[in-house]
Order: C-alpha cells, then sequence, then structure tokens
C-alpha cells in the first residue's frame, strides 16, 4: 500500500455505495465499467471535488501508473490553484489498460487515522498515455481528470460535477491538454511553433532556416506582413511540415464536446498542451494554426505525393486516398478566443450556432457543454437558474433539448434559436425522436453561414422591436404571438422550386458553383428569372426594381456571404451587378432573357462589360451559402423568397413576436379555441418584409396579432 498524499481532508465518512448502471455523462463511456464504491460521496454544499495525485516516475518506467484520488473542497482556501485539469479525448473505450487506485479518507473510528483503499481500474489508453507522461514531467502531479474524478456509476453525482465544470477549470493552477502520443513529425511542428512564439519576444538567428525558410522572411509571413511565393512552399520541409500540421488538427480533441469548456474558461497563459513528450503553450499552437490557415490561403490543400511520403516517412492516413488535405479549426474555436477567454462567458445562441463539427458521444452533452460557457446560464444573484441550464442526467436527449429551448428563449426575449431547426437534411430523426418542430437537434450539424436569423442579428428585424411572447402549456407545445404575413401560394407553376449548387471546391475561385433546380436542371438560374418575371408581370408589386429584387432575394441581402452587413441596394455595392453578370454569362453564355436595361445597368453591352469585370465563382459562392437546398418561390402577394427545401404549396408565412426573420409554418388541424394549430417548418427570407413593414401594416390595423400553436 502507498504511502498517502493529501492537501485536504474531511471528516464525513464515506456512505457504501454500489455500481449501478452505466449513463452517459462527460467522458463517459458505457464499455469501461469500474468499481467506484471506495470513492466517498461529495458534499455538494462545501462543492466538493476529487483531486489526483500522480506518483512520479521517469519518462521510461515500466511501472504501472498509480494515482492517489482525494476528496477536497473549491471553497477552501488553499484548493484554488493547487491543481491542474486534464483535457484530453477518450479514444477507443475498447482499447483500455490498468492503473492502480488509491483512496485516501481519514478513518471512520474513535481513532485519529488514515486508511486507503487500493483497487485497480481500467482506463482508456489515451488517458493512461497521458497519466504516463505527466507523472514524469509536471513539477506538481496534482491532476483533475474527469474519468477518474467523477463516479461515473451515479447520474446525480455526474450532473451536479458537471455543473460545477467551469469553476474546476477556472480555478485551476494550469490546463493540460492532452492531444495524444506523438507521430513522426510532432517534434518538428511543435518545434516550428515554440520557434515562431519566441520570434515575437527576442531575436533569432536571421539566416535560420525553418520549414525551409530563412528566418528573416517567416517572421513577416507568420504575422500576416508578407505574403507566400512558390519558392517559400516547394522544399521537403515545408511540405513536410503542412502535413504535421494537418496531422494535428485532424486529432480527434479539437472536435470533442468537452473541451470547449475545459479550454474556454481556462487562463489561456496557464494552458500548456502535451502531444507525447513534446509541449507548448496554448497561445503557440493557435499561433501555429494561423500560419496554417496563411499557408492555405495561398497554396491550398496540402497536395498529396505518395512519393514523398515514403521518402519523408510521413504518418499515413486514410487521407492520403483524398485530392489534398485541408483541416481546419472548427468555427467555434475562434468564438471562444475572442469571447470566452480568461473566465468571460459568451452568448449563448453564438455557442450553439458556431458548434458545427463538434461531437459528443452522450447527445445531451451537446448542451451541457456549452452551459459554463455561456453567461445567460450563469445563477444572477438571489435568482434560481432556470432548469433547461441545469445538468440533467436522469432525463432524456428529447426532454434537455425542450428545457434549453424554453429557457434560452425565455433568457434572450426572442425566438433566434429558431434559426438552429435543421432544414436542410433529412427529418427522419426528428420524427423518430418524436421532437417538437421548434426544437432544434442540437447533434446535428448545420452550417452557421447558411442560416438566415443567426447571420441577421441585427439587420434583420422582421418584428421590429417586438419581444417573444410565449407560453409552454405541455411539454412539447409552444403558444406564440405572431401575425400571418402569405401563403406560399396553391399555384405550383410559381414554385417552391428545391435549389442545390453544385461545386467540387467551395473556396477555390476557379471553379463557380453552379445553381441547379430538381425540376429544371439545364435551366438554373435562368428559369428562376422566367418564373419571377411571369409571376409579377401578372401582379406587379409597386416601386420595385424587378431584376435588382430578384439578385438581392437570390443572396438575401447579405453584403458578404461570411459576415452579418446587408445592403438595401445593388447599388451599394457595385462589383456584386459585375459577379451577377458573369455568373449569368457563364451559366447561360447571353442576355437575352434579362431586360434591355434596369437601375443597375444601361444595356446588353453594359452588362458584358461588367461581366468582363466580375467573378462568376464570387457569385456562385454566395448562391451556395443562401439557396443551397433550399427553395426558391414567387408568394401569392408576389414576394420573391427562399424557403425551407420541404415547403409545399400550403404553406403559410409569419412573423412572430420576437423573430428578426420570418418563418414557414404548416398548419396541421383547425383553429382552436386558442388559435391555430400546426408546425414549425423552418426560417426564411421574403424579400420586402426583413426590415419591419409589416409591424408598420399591424400600426395601421391592416394586420393584426394571433397565437399560433407549434407542435
Amino acid at each position: 500500500m502507498h504511502g498517502p498524499w493529501h492537501p485536504i481532508l474531511h471528516n464525513s465518512p464515506r456512505p457504501p455505495k454500489g455500481v449501478d448502471g452505466t449513463g452517459s455523462g462527460p467522458a463517459y463511456t458505457p464499455t469501461i465499467l469500474n468499481d467506484y464504491s471506495w470513492y466517498r460521496s461529495l458534499d455538494t454544499e462545501k462543492k466538493e471535488i476529487r483531486i489526483l495525485f500522480l506518483e512520479p516516475e521517469p519518462i521510461d518506467s515500466p511501472k504501472p501508473v498509480v494515482v492517489h484520488v482525494f476528496n477536497a473542497s473549491l471553497l477552501a482556501d488553499n484548493v484554488p490553484r493547487l491543481y491542474g485539469c486534464l483535457s484530453y479525448c477518450w479514444g477507443d473505450p475498447k482499447v483500455t489498460k490498468p492503473i492502480e487506485i488509491n483512496y485516501t479518507e481519514k478513518a471512520n473510528t474513535s481513532e485519529s487515522g488514515l486508511v486507503t483503499y487500493q483497487t485497480k481500474f481500467n482506463v482508456t489508453a489515451n488517458l493512461e498515455a497521458a497519466l504516463r507522461v505527466l507523472r514524469s514531467t509536471l513539477v506538481r502531479p496534482v491532476l483533475w481528470a474527469d474519468a477518474l474524478c467523477i463516479d461515473q456509476s451515479d447520474l446525480g453525482e455526474r450532473a451536479t460535477q458537471v455543473a460545477l465544470m467551469a469553476e474546476i477549470y477556472s480555478q485551476a493552477v494550469q490546463t493540460i491538454v492532452w492531444l495524444g502520443e506523438a507521430d513522426s513529425t510532432t517534434k518538428m511542428v511543435f518545434d516550428f511553433a515554440n520557434l515562431l512564439a519566441d520570434m515575437q519576444v527576442k531575436e533569432v538567428d536571421p539566416g535560420a532556416k525553418a520549414a525551409g525558410i530563412l528566418c528573416s522572411r517567416l517572421h513577416p509571413l507568420a504575422k500576416g506582413q508578407d505574403q507566400f511565393t512558390d519558392e517559400d512552399v516547394e522544399s521537403d520541409e515545408f511540405y513536410q511540415l503542412r502535413w504535421g500540421i494537418q496531422s494535428l488538427l485532424a486529432r480527434p480533441f479539437f472536435r470533442r464536446a468537452w473541451v470547449l469548456q475545459e479550454v474556454g474558461l481556462a487562463i489561456k497563459d496557464d494552458i500548456a498542451v502535451h502531444c507525447g513528450p513534446a509541449s507548448l503553450k496554448w497561445v503557440a499552437l493557435i499561433n501555429l494554426f494561423s500560419f496554417e490557415w496563411r499557408a492555405a490561403a495561398y497554396q491550398g490543400k496540402v497536395p498529396i505525393d505518395l512519393e514523398r511520403n515514403r521518402r519523408l516517412s510521413l504518418p499515413w492516413r486514410d487521407t492520403v486516398l483524398a485530392p489534398g488535405l485541408h483541416y481546419t479549426l472548427p468555427e467555434i474555436w475562434s468564438y471562444l478566443r475572442q469571447s470566452c477567454s480568461n473566465n468571460k462567458r459568451g452568448n449563448i445562441l453564438e455557442l450553439v450556432m458556431r458548434k458545427m463539427e463538434i461531437q459528443a458521444t452522450d447527445p445531451r452533452d451537446q448542451v451541457f457543454a456549452l452551459l459554463g460557457l455561456a453567461k445567460e446560464c450563469q445563477p444572477a444573484a438571489n435568482q434560481q437558474l432556470h432548469q433547461g441550464f441545469i445538468p440533467n442526467y436522469f432525463i432524456t436527449d428529447v426532454e434537455v433539448y425542450i428545457r434549453f429551448t424554453k429557457a434560452v428563449i425565455e433568457a434572450l426575449g426572442n425566438v433566434f434559436i429558431f434559426s438552429a431547426v435543421d432544414t436542410f437534411n433529412a427529418l427522419t430523426t426528428r420524427e423518430g425522436r418524436k421532437l417538437p418542430s421548434w426544437v432544434p437537434e442540437y447533434d446535428r450539424q448545420i452550417n452557421l453561414r447558411q442560416t438566415f436569423g443567426f447571420l441577421g442579428q441585427g439587420w434583420y428585424r422582421a418584428s421590429g422591436n417586438t419581444k417573444t411572447v410565449a407560453e409552454w402549456p405541455q411539454d412539447g407545445t409552444m403558444t406564440i404571438k405572431g401575425v400571418h404575413v402569405d401563403w406560399i401560394g396553391e399555384d405550383l407553376e410559381w414554385g417552391p422550386f428545391e435549389l442545390a449548387v453544385e461545386t467540387d471546391n467551395l473556396n477555390d475561385l476557379r471553379i463557380v458553383p453552379r445553381l441547379r433546380i430538381t425540376e429544371h436542371r439545364g435551366e438554373g438560374i435562368k428559369f428562376l428569372w422566367r418564373v419571377t418575371n411571369a409571376r409579377i408581370s401578372q401582379n406587379p408589386v409597386p416601386d420595385q426594381d424587378l431584376i435588382e429584387t430578384f439578385i438581392l432575394t437570390l443572396i438575401a441581402s447579405r453584403k458578404q456571404f461570411f459576415n452579418r452587413e446587408l445592403i438595401r441596394s445593388v447599388l451599394n455595392l457595385p462589383e456584386l451587378t459585375a459577379e451577377f453578370a458573369a455568373y449569368w454569362l457563364f451559366c447561360h453564355g447571353n442576355f437575352e432573357s434579362l431586360p434591355a436595361s434596369s437601375s443597375l445597368y444601361r444595356s446588353h453591352k453594359h452588362l458584358h462589360e461588367l461581366a468582363s469585370t466580375g467573378q462568376a465563382a464570387r457569385f456562385g459562392q454566395r448562391l451556395f451559402y443562401t439557396c443551397d437546398k433550399r427553395s426558391f418561390v414567387v408568394t401569392q402577394r408576389g414576394l420573391l423568397g427562399l424557403v425551407p427545401k420541404n415547403t409545399t404549396t400550403l404553406d403559410q408565412v409569419v412573423v412572430f413576436h420576437g423573430g428578426n426573420v420570418p418563418f414557414v409554418v404548416r398548419e396541421t388541424s383547425s383553429p382552436s379555441t386558442t388559435g391555430w394549430n400546426g408546425t414549425l417548418v423552418g426560417e426564411c427570407y421574403l424579400h420586402g418584409i426583413m426590415r419591419g413593414s409589416t409591424m408598420v401594416q399591424i400600426v395601421r390595423n391592416e394586420l393584426k396579432w394571433a397565437n399560433f400553436c407549434l407542435h
């Protein structure tokens, strides 16, 4: 029995406790069952956690990992900043290794003294590898690691510890990121990252080379003060560097839900990154990824050269058969860097919408892992936290998603969260789960840049300054105030027409994405114009330049696809007409179907001149982010719009209280005494009502608010 090491011990006895089931909390995997019965229960009043002490051993020691486990209170004066937190991925749950656990506590007898319980635990090979390296490298080998510090068999404890994780990580002396074991490129990549970091604070030999580039040139390249050239990227060393960085970016750590909170709430200067025995600071790692982003902007994907790979002994992956490697950090990491550093919290809507590519074994953790990062999910003084913001592993993922959505709507006073409802992919999982139509599937991946309501915050204002007025009479049902604006229309001749934008590489401006219509694949954008022109000529809209309205509808009035700024007139963005002309000419060869002149151009000859200066691929990019997997429609009132692809002619458009964009809804039963009954189909863009004109009609008593009951 090993001698104890304990910073804090408590008098409360350990009640007996059995292993009772599986469940799925943070870092939980159902195939690893350990006996946690020796663990003394945690005192929630004292905010107790468990901490680990690793018995030091040399790096090459074959001895098994030995860990001492102790209870400690976050409220105690000597606990904060005493331990480090381990942030890691479990790895394959079927590949495990044993470690030795020693649990020490005060004896539950009249005599003073300590008693230590000893047992074997199975942990994933990745965790065992991390502990094996850290026991030899940490000056103070005191850690918090979820798999060992949380009783994974106790649903209640998992929920309370998850609620404390923000405090656990923010109070740690250091966060230790474990990326996994090293490969043949790790040392070279980490050395390069540390060199870039050194350049920021001290002089380096300008004549020295790294990755085949002189250090005198490397410094301005790393800071974005100079552009790459072919000479910079041709060498074997540079190829090997980019391959190594791509290998690093491909690691699952950067796509695991719980590490967002673990890294996001840590003090950035105190984050140490380990990959095998190699280490660097988190800031140096982010700077390395910024360097790779600049290199990719010039060179594109890392070109796959199989002969070069063999010669340089590069690590092999399944991706070697792909055209090239192009891994990037998921979107949310950039947001965390800007908004959630050093104990600052972010916006819950931003976190939900930006977590593309983020994965969790338990679908509930797609919500729970965000709670500690969001300012709306923190308890206010003398106020009870909404139950939707409290982790609860005793309820299903559907119940978690319903409660969370209600909590977000009440906290923000709007329904911007409706933009997270997936209208792009098949609805089979939603139907199988019996998830209400207004509740997003938070474990589904959607491209935030394709959303209208999220990217339109502050610009689209369909409901003016109204706040959401809603009630939830029963689970799964939501009653919300709104106003009926328009019908999709009963004539299939005017849509909706399902759209797709096809491209081999969205970021390559040499490739022009092509807009297709399912029923008229050869017509593309020309077919949509013919429909628009024919429909509006029957029901003209006053004060409207039709070609300008057509262009603005196709791009949802966005100035750029990657930001939130909108434009009210194409004339405010002269290059847009040139891009449109170049795209039309590329797809159809002439302008015969377009008007002879408009407010945007003087003649077809002028359009040809504009097309020669525009980039067709740019307009194709715009179409991808607004039109792909949506439908185009001319409504009953003659408004042009982009709607969810599963919209039908019998659907209608409404504006909800607190909604910055309109929504398509579908009536499923006759109106009851409480009002309209039906389902939410999804957000839409309807040109002419995105800036609050509906509110003007309400003031004039032309439209009236009504209750909509969503199921």
